[in-house]
């Protein structure tokens, strides 16, 4: 069963839709980021989007990211820049339902997470 944390959920399980207006009045509501994951121990993967810079409220480009798990201890993580949220929507959905993402035009930055 898929999870979302925010600022203000831990936790929670919620509806597509119910995600999609979460992240589409991110300027507004107060939740800063939104997370979705999967709660089954074998599952370690997640999604996530936050406002780039939330001072410019509407006008802030979507940062998403993506960590995909290989093994326990290995695993790539993506990011992309969307201008709008509705672009971020196609992405939370496929993770909602475990259909597998096409990372062709993200970002590789798995060596920022990754110690010396």
């Amino acid at each position: 069963m898929k999870k979302v944390d925010t600022n203000k959920y831990t936790k929670l399980t919620l509806s597509l839709e119910r995600i999609r207006a979460i992240i589409t009045e991110l300027p507004h509501n107060g939740h800063r980021f939104v997370v979705l994951y999967d709660d089954k121990p074998d599952k370690q993967g997640y999604i996530q989007t936050i406002l780039e810079d939330d001072t410019l409220g509407e006008q802030s480009p979507y940062l998403l990211e993506t960590r995909v798990y290989h093994t326990e201890d290995t695993f790539s993580h993506y990011r992309k820049s969307c201008t709008k949220a509705q672009e971020i929507f196609p992405y939370f959905e496929d993770f909602y339902k475990d259909i597998p993402l096409s990372y062709e035009n993200w970002e590789e930055v798995t060596k920022e997470f990754l110690g010396d």
